[in-house]
């Protein structure tokens, strides 16, 4: 059968549950989840492949230099951005020096912590000097930080406008974004890449992506065409999405780890017997069954089980025990009972999760007061400090390891969600763990890491669920990277 040809035209309609905080790609917290968007609008120096290899983008080579410590990126040629600006070495150091400046407040300036100096070389050569040897550097380039913002948008305009009319490479140019709805994005006419059919992508004129937070109402317009593709959708639904004529299940390659963390600087949580009494109080595996369907795993730790970084056996998991969490609430001074705070995200299955946990720490004596604002107003809250439990979830797992590790657990970690601190023993297995460039010794400092989290109880580790997404059948040739994002650009609309 010869293969369908490519239909040009029409617009495609995403849906994801996360709104992002900004559309400057280095200034977002919700690694994956915000590249539903910014992915389109933005090119990266590299590309994450589904089988987790790196392959070429803006960067068409490059070369890891002085054992290790170094990597020149050989850039290519002909490339604008959207405003005209030419993409070339002086761009491509612009970014990585805004990214890593304090002044800027970059998020994701952690992924690129080891970096010296960005030299240009010529006008389509950069070399990256390193302190030392950063295992997770090159990775870290298939994703936010190698997104490539016009130098000229960002000279005139300051960080929080910027975020709101980005300018990249991308194969959809920035239109329109209305808050709590979606963001229109239209063709890129000059894009660097070729379609099939030997003209510029992307197939589609214009890219709206939606932001619905409720996965029913998410299925509904799937169903109804109003949605093309959708993420997160809940296990239970998916017998009923396979025998659908109309519609397929899409299978990412990260999934979603579910966690609590506690406030290690607001007592109670203060106390590790209080932290371990709470996790020993949670039924992961009842949790699991409930909310995953059989779709992952109990968690053991923060590696996803198709993670290089995870052990099918270490960290143990913490056991439901009951009667030993009650002790310890009793050895602590709170054997008549206690009152805490939990923080989440009104979202599902964060809701449900957060109401069966309720109830769960309520047989131990544990009053939980839930606290679920819009995904906007969390990050407020959660950095006043105003709150014992915070339930939340990331993707996992990522390009590399050092993007959970060093973001969420090092010593200079801009998501310290536990609000660790002077823990030496616990910053320098994550420093170890990206300085060592044999993967297997990397594997055993990333294990310290998790049984450090697990025995000083920084975090309860919930489960892991696979992600799925629903596609209509009308949508084709639609692909993913290796973070589970979709190649809007190569999708078209029979």
């Amino acid at each position: 059968m010869a293969q369908e040809a490519p239909k040009r035209g029409g617009t495609i309609v995403a849906s994801t549950d996360v709104q992002p905080r900004s559309l400057d790609p280095v200034m977002g917290n919700a690694p994956t989840s915000d590249r539903y968007t910014t992915g389109h609008i933005f090119d990266t120096l590299l590309i994450q492949e589904e089988d987790g290899s790196l392959s070429p983008s803006l960067a068409k080579s490059w070369d890891v230099i002085d054992e290790g410590r170094g990597i020149v990126f050989h850039l290519r040629e002909g490339i604008k951005f959207h405003d005209g600006t030419p993409f070339n070495a002086e761009a491509v150091k612009v970014n990585l020096d805004r990214t890593r400046d304090p002044a800027v407040g970059a998020t994701r300036a952690v992924d690129l912590l080891g970096i010296k100096a960005v030299e240009v070389v010529d006008d389509l050569t950069v070399k990256i000097v390193l302190d030392g040897i950063n295992a997770g550097m090159l990775a870290a380039f298939s994703v936010e930080p190698g997104m490539m913002s016009s130098p000229k948008a960002l000279k005139a305009n300051s960080v929080a406008d910027y975020g709101l009319k980005p300018v990249g490479t991308g194969p959809f140019v920035f239109q329109n974004w209305v808050v709590g709805s979606h963001v229109d994005l239209r063709r890129n006419e000059s894009y660097w890449r070729e379609g099939t059919d030997g003209k510029a992508l992307p197939y589609a004129d214009n890219l709206r992506v939606r932001f619905i937070t409720n996965p029913a109402v998410k299925l509904i317009e799937v169903k109804a065409g109003s949605v093309h593709v959708a993420d997160n959708i809940p296990p239970n639904e998916y017998p009923g999405i396979e025998r659908d004529p109309n519609l397929s299940l899409l299978k990412v390659p990260p999934g979603v780890m579910q966690w609590l963390a506690f406030n290690t600087r607001r007592a109670p949580m203060t106390d590790p017997r209080v932290r371990r009494a709470v996790s020993l109080a949670v039924d992961r595996a009842f949790l699991f069954d409930l909310v995953a369907d059989g779709y992952g795993a109990v968690a053991r730790g923060p590696a996803a089980p198709s993670g290089w970084d995870y052990n099918p056996e270490l960290p143990k998991i913490p056991p439901h025990d009951v009667e030993e969490a009650r002790r310890l609430l009793a050895e602590a001074g709170h054997g008549k009972g206690l009152k805490l705070s939990m923080l989440i995200i009104q979202r599902e299955p964060d809701t449900q999760i957060a109401q069966v946990i309720q109830q769960q720490l309520a047989d131990v004596g544990i009053e939980v007061e839930i606290n679920a604002p819009d995904r906007s107003a969390v990050g407020a809250i959660r950095q006043s400090g105003g709150w014992d439990i915070y339930m939340a979830r990331f993707n996992v797992p990522r390009p590399d390891p050092v993007q959970i590790y060093d973001f969420h657990y090092g010593r200079n970690a801009n998501q310290n969600f536990s609000l660790i601190e002077r823990d030496e023993q616990l910053f320098a297995a994550v420093d170890a763990g990206r300085t060592h460039l044999d993967r297997d010794t990397r594997k055993k400092y990333y294990l310290d890491v998790q049984n450090i989290l697990i025995d000083k109880s920084y975090y309860a580790f919930l489960f892991f669920r696979d992600a799925r997404h629903v596609a209509r059948k009308n949508l084709r040739n639609l692909n993913v990277d290796g973070g589970g994002v979709w190649n809007m650009a190569e999708a078209w609309l029979a």
